[in-house]
C-alpha cells in the first residue's frame, strides 16, 4: 500500500517459523529421524526431506539443503547410518537457495557436488568465496563440482542413481529429477 524510500535494511536472517515447505522452513527437529525406504535407501525426515543412498563404497545424498544447519543434520545421519562410508556425492536438483544453501557443509566433508552444467561455474565460484552475511568456519573449503548434461548415471554393484534434466521446466531451467531403479521411484 505504500513505499518508504531511503530506509535502512537489516542483514539479519528473518525469524524462522515451523515446518512445511518454503524456503523459510525450520530444520528437522530432534524427534525427526530417518526412515528406511528399501535396503540402503533412507529418507531424512524434516521440513525438507533428503534421500541418502548407500553405494558399495560411499554414500550419495540427494537434496534437502536449505541451510548449513540442515546439512549438518543430514551429514550426521549419514555418518550414523553408514559409519564406514563417506559422503562422496551430494546431488543438487536445482540452484534455488532452498536446495543449495547447505552445499558448503557437504564440500567441507569432501563430497563432490553434482548439478546440471548450467550451475557448475556458479557453484564453484560462489562456494569458493568467503561467506559475508553469515560467516562460518566453512568459508574456504575446497569445492569439487561435477556439472552434468541432460542425463547421467551413478552405478555400482549395490545401487544405481539416474539423473535426468526436465526440459523447459517452469520451476528451474537446470531442474534435475532423480530416478532410483531399485525402488522404481522418482525423487
Amino acid at each position: 500500500n505504500s513505499v518508504t524510500v531511503n530506509t535502512s535494511a537489516s542483514a539479519d536472517a528473518p525469524q524462522r517459523t515451523g515446518g512445511g515447505g518454503g524456503g523459510g522452513a525450520a530444520p528437522a527437529q530432534a524427534g525427526d529421524v530417518v526412515s528406511q525406504v528399501a535396503p540402503g535407501i533412507y529418507v531424512s525426515n524434516g521440513a525438507y526431506q533428503s534421500v541418502l543412498v548407500e553405494m558399495e563404497t560411499a554414500v550419495v545424498v540427494i537434496d534437502g539443503l536449505q541451510s548449513d544447519e540442515r546439512s549438518a543434520q543430514i551429514i550426521a545421519q549419514a555418518k550414523a547410518l553408514f559409519p564406514a562410508k563417506r559422503i562422496r556425492y551430494v546431488i543438487s536438483t536445482h540452484n534455488h537457495f532452498d536446495h543449495a544453501s547447505g552445499l558448503r557443509a557437504f564440500a567441507a566433508e569432501g563430497a563432490t557436488i553434482i548439478t546440471h552444467k548450467l550451475n557448475e561455474e556458479f557453484f564453484k565460484t560462489a562456494l569458493s568465496l568467503p561467506r559475508t552475511l553469515e560467516p562460518s568456519g566453512l568459508s574456504f573449503v575446497p569445492v569439487a563440482v561435477l556439472g552434468i548434461g541432460d542425463s547421467f548415471t551413478l552405478s555400482d554393484p549395490q545401487n544405481q542413481i539416474q539423473l535426468h534434466r526436465i526440459q523447459d521446466s517452469a520451476h528451474a531451467d537446470d531442474m534435475l529429477i532423480v530416478y532410483l531403479p531399485a525402488i522404481h521411484a522418482v525423487v
